[in-house]
């Protein structure tokens, strides 16, 4: 199977775990891993779920079209009719620290702002970065890129947790987002499809889209039984955060 992309097309590809997407099996052919003498060994890649999206793709006419280029939703589906890439939902994790950044930064909050890269201390509870490595002052922008814990609930403590949550169904998606202090690191749980969905407007040129696989259905004598609507969406995201 081969995909032809012409020149000013953009792609967005997740091959996440998100879904239940990578299949690891102790000795299997078919796993990404062998483990062989407790190492180890990149072995053949198989992916349960997937999403393989065309997010621009300029026709003569100049429109802006966003579809599914390719779902893949599991192994056989003689074995299992169920979707990994749009039912099976899993905790996002630090992809959801996208959102946090995106809501600050609609709001006006600079990329070059500093904040302090420090442990929280609390009687709630006390976040911690990964390996407990912290770097003291640093931008927003070096925070995204390291994937702070720290500052992440800082910042959502700073925007507020409600402008998140409303940033974030703007972007599409639907699924339940807790309202509670864990919520910026990651702790709702999202479909494959809904996570590559919301990331088209942050990729792009800012506007929302609700991911489609098909375009028209024809019957056989060429008329056309059904044709999807493209209604204009407003741009969500501003062009300085966007560029």
């Amino acid at each position: 199977m081969s995909w032809n992309f012409k020149l000013g097309d953009f792609v967005i590809l997740c091959l996440a775990h998100l879904a239940g997407a990578i299949s690891l099996k102790k000795g299997g052919r078919n796993g990404l891993v062998n483990f062989k003498n407790n190492r180890l060994k990149p072995s053949i890649y198989f992916f349960n779920g997937v999403v393989l999206m065309l997010y621009m793709s300029l026709n003569s006419f100049g429109s802006v079209w966003k579809a599914v280029k390719a779902m893949k939703g599991g192994k056989d589906w003689n074995v299992s009719k169920f979707n990994r890439a749009t039912q099976s939902k899993r905790q996002v994790g630090s992809i959801f620290k996208t959102y946090v950044y995106l809501a600050a930064l609609n709001k006006g909050t600079s990329i070059n702002q500093t904040m302090f890269d420090t442990p929280i201390v609390s009687q709630e509870w006390s976040p911690k970065n990964f390996g407990n490595k912290y770097e003291g002052r640093i931008s927003i922008k070096r925070a995204f890129a390291k994937s702070s814990n720290v500052i992440a609930v800082k910042i959502s403590d700073m925007v507020g947790r409600d402008l998140i949550i409303e940033e974030v169904r703007k972007l599409g998606v639907t699924s339940k987002i807790p309202n509670e202090l864990s919520m910026p690191l990651g702790v709702a749980a999202m479909s494959l499809l809904e996570v590559v969905g919301s990331y088209v407007p942050i990729c792009g040129e800012g506007k929302p889209i609700i991911p489609y696989g098909i375009e028209e259905i024809n019957l056989r004598n060429g008329d056309s039984y059904w044709k999807r609507l493209k209604p204009e969406r407003k741009k969500i995201i501003s062009y300085k955060v966007n560029n």
